[in-house]
């Protein structure tokens, strides 16, 4: 199997490929700057493994739930679901901001952020991630300080097929996000949850 094939079935990215092969002849610096790499990638791997077996328990239980509520009563339901029937009726966003400490337009960019929530009247999960190194952005595919993202999805559309993680400042047009790019992508999750 060939060196890229291996990185492949590490979990690297293919400018991460790009990267270990160039260090392939670098010796022991090269060695420190690949373990840093593998760390990062296990830290990714370990969340969402969590992510995984979270996700699991609650789908054990819903089907627990429907092989109990049909066995119990099969007629009752056949026109509706009893774990469908207790959804509720909009699920809340999950909003994640990323930034470097220090960065002076993560504050303006959360004020914006919250404000444009209060305007549209949404339900979010808003989290604050500081990304503390350059592992840590290459584990978030973090692309510059701030960082926002609506239900995993940059708010930036043109950005969400970047692949170039980057412990550094994020450069918008002025500066912060603007709160109609903001909007925007709160509009967009909404029509996503709603047609899901």
């Amino acid at each position: 199997m060939s060196s890229s094939g291996r990185a492949q079935r590490l979990g690297f990215s293919l400018p991460e490929i790009r990267e270990l092969l160039i260090l392939q002849h670098d010796g022991r610096e090269a060695c420190c700057h690949v373990r840093d790499l593998l760390c990062s990638k296990l830290v990714g791997v370990r969340g969402k493994l969590r992510q995984l077996r979270a996700l699991e328990v609650r789908l054990k239980k819903s089907l627990r739930k429907c092989k109990q509520e049909l066995k119990a009563s099969p007629a009752k339901h056949l026109g509706a679901c009893p774990v469908l029937e207790e959804m509720p009726a909009e699920v809340a966003m999950k909003i994640e901001i990323l930034y470097i400490a220090g960065c002076p337009n993560y504050s303006p960019s959360l004020a914006r952020l919250r404000k444009v929530l209060r305007q549209e009247g949404v339900s979010a999960k808003l989290s604050a991630i500081e990304v503390k190194d350059d592992a840590a952005a290459r584990a978030l595919n973090f692309i510059g300080s701030p960082t926002i993202r609506v239900n995993g999805l940059d708010i930036e559309v043109e950005a969400r097929t970047l692949n170039e993680p980057a412990f550094a400042c994020r450069r918008y047009s002025g500066g912060a996000p603007s709160e109609a790019m903001i909007r925007s992508a709160l509009r967009e999750a909404r029509k996503v949850v709603k047609h899901a």
